[in-house]
């Protein structure tokens, strides 16, 4: 039996690929490249001595999407196919809305065809949206700010339906908080050279010189400092998340929700700070406005994930800064 792993040669994708072949899973990795590169698919091969089946093929392509299907014993399907930027969601919200949600569609369509009817989906925190409690627990309502959180939503929707119409699916959404740092081998990273909102890389980019500054995006919340809040998790306490969703799957049916996150939030501020100590240097800073579609605190409850997918964050923010220069600083792209 194979694991498919859409968008696995993301940022996400391509630590779970690494972490489940190196444990003897047969996977499968469809991705379009749009936002990665194979390469790092190549590196996972070096690294772990077995082969991954790769095919560049886009979701949202119906015949293209069977093929895989129809090549490969697919017991259960990791979905991560998506585009992530708020701010390109708010800019581009039908973009999203097709890629996202539509191409996820066409995928729980595919398949249902073929009989799969496991599936773990990589859902978001956006999906809550400002929230009035903290910590967020699964129950809290979901009410996006932003098209990319909404996009999430309208995916998890869909499965919930999806469950209750078929009992034999067994559906999962794991809601990311904001993932940091590298895995030790150093395949993968949060850094690009290209326009980027994800906070590692663009700290990255400052103490390397690539920019000017680091730019803060609103000092003005109702905050103990400005700054907007998040709860910052390791990679790898990600990954791991992942897998014992997998384990899970064996013992459930229907559709489940789950909060990955540590329970703690972070400042912007906070996380400079934590970033100049280990660096041993002062960061060039710049306060521009509020970024539309952000919101002032966020940070999890993942109370649920403990108890019943047994999974646990073991990482620091200082373990999560520190594996994310060292792997910056030993990519060929920073030299």
């Amino acid at each position: 039996m194979t694991t498919l792993i859409t968008g696995g040669t993301g940022y996400i994708g391509s630590h779970i690929v690494y972490s489940l072949t190196k444990r003897g899973d047969k996977i499968v990795v469809v991705d379009n490249l749009s936002k990665s590169k194979k390469i790092t698919l190549d590196k996972i091969k070096e690294l772990t001595k077995k082969n991954i089946i790769f095919y560049k093929v886009d979701i949202s392509d119906r015949d293209e999407l069977e093929k895989v299907f129809q090549e490969n014993d697919i017991k259960n399907v990791i979905h991560l196919a998506g585009f992530k930027s708020v701010s390109e969601s708010i800019i581009k919200p039908a973009y999203y809305m097709k890629n996202n949600y539509e191409g996820s569609i066409n995928l729980l369509k595919v398949m249902k065809k073929y009989n799969v009817f496991e599936l773990i989906f990589s859902s978001s925190a956006t999906v809550y949206g400002e929230p009035f409690e903290l910590p967020i627990t699964e129950r809290h309502p979901r009410n996006p700010v932003n098209p990319y959180g909404l996009s999430k939503s309208k995916v998890e929707d869909y499965m919930y339906n999806l469950s209750k119409d078929n009992e034999d699916w067994k559906l999962i959404s794991l809601r990311y908080f904001n993932p940091l740092g590298a895995n030790l081998q150093k395949f993968s990273g949060d850094f690009s050279f290209e326009e980027h909102e994800n906070i590692m890389p663009r700290l990255l980019k400052a103490y390397l010189n690539v920019s000017e500054y680091f730019e803060i995006y609103g000092n003005d919340y109702d905050t103990k400092d400005g700054s907007g809040i998040r709860d910052y998790i390791h990679i790898e306490d990600l990954v791991n998340g992942h897998i014992c969703a997998l384990n899970f799957l064996k013992q459930t049916r229907g559709y489940e929700t789950f909060n990955l996150g540590t329970g703690k939030g972070y400042s912007v501020f906070e996380l400079i700070t934590c970033f100049e100590k280990i660096t041993n240097k002062k960061l060039s800073i710049r306060i521009s406005p509020r970024r539309s579609g952000d919101v002032a605190k966020s940070y999890a409850s993942s109370e649920k994930a403990k108890k019943h997918l047994s999974w646990q964050p073991k990482k620091s923010l200082e373990n999560m800064i520190q594996s994310a220069i060292t792997f910056a600083l030993q990519n060929e792209n920073f030299k």
